[in-house]
């Protein structure tokens, strides 16, 4: 389809670690993010998270991913319940399949990339894709999936077949 030699085409493997990134149905009351993709935006729904009764008295509290080593951002993934994905645009989305694989529910932009990844995880209902820029539907979805980890027994074994598919 392109007018390029064989010769300089590759394939390049988007690989998931398995040895580090593996389930863990966490009950910890933990978000994870990358504060360094649309900062901008990752300030406004922290923010508006924040200033919202619902969330000051839920427990919650945020893990932010930033200058982490590999395993060390598996570690957090492992111990955290839910990650919001501030990346757009993504070629992948390695960091949403990362999370999912991990036992996360995401909620997120799904970066275009990551579009196939959260279709794979319709069925499952663990990963909310907002539209670009939508702080409001971003807002409620945190504030649904919140509610999901308080009164669904059947999350976790939900984040569990969504992990096993996307790995």
């Amino acid at each position: 389809a392109l007018p390029v030699s064989p010769s300089r085409v590759y394939r390049l493997v988007n690989a998931i670690e398995e040895d580090l990134f593996r389930f863990s149905a966490s009950s910890s009351k933990t978000i994870a993010y990358m504060p360094r993709k649309n900062q901008d935006h990752a300030k406004v729904v922290l923010s508006l998270l924040k200033a919202q009764s619902w969330f000051k008295e839920s427990g919650w509290s945020f893990s932010p991913i930033h200058n982490k080593s590999l395993s060390e951002v598996a570690s957090i993934l492992r111990s955290s319940s839910l990650f919001l994905s501030f990346g757009y645009p993504e070629g992948f989305g390695l960091p949403l399949a990362e999370a999912i694989v991990s036992g996360c529910y995401v909620v997120g932009y799904d970066g275009i990339g990551g579009s196939e990844i959260s279709e794979l995880c319709r069925p499952y209902n663990v990963f909310s894709s907002i539209p670009y820029r939508d702080f409001h539907r971003f807002l409620m979805s945190i504030k649904n999936a919140l509610f999901e980890f308080d009164t669904s027994p059947q999350l976790p074994s939900r984040l569990q077949a969504a992990s096993s598919l996307v790995s």
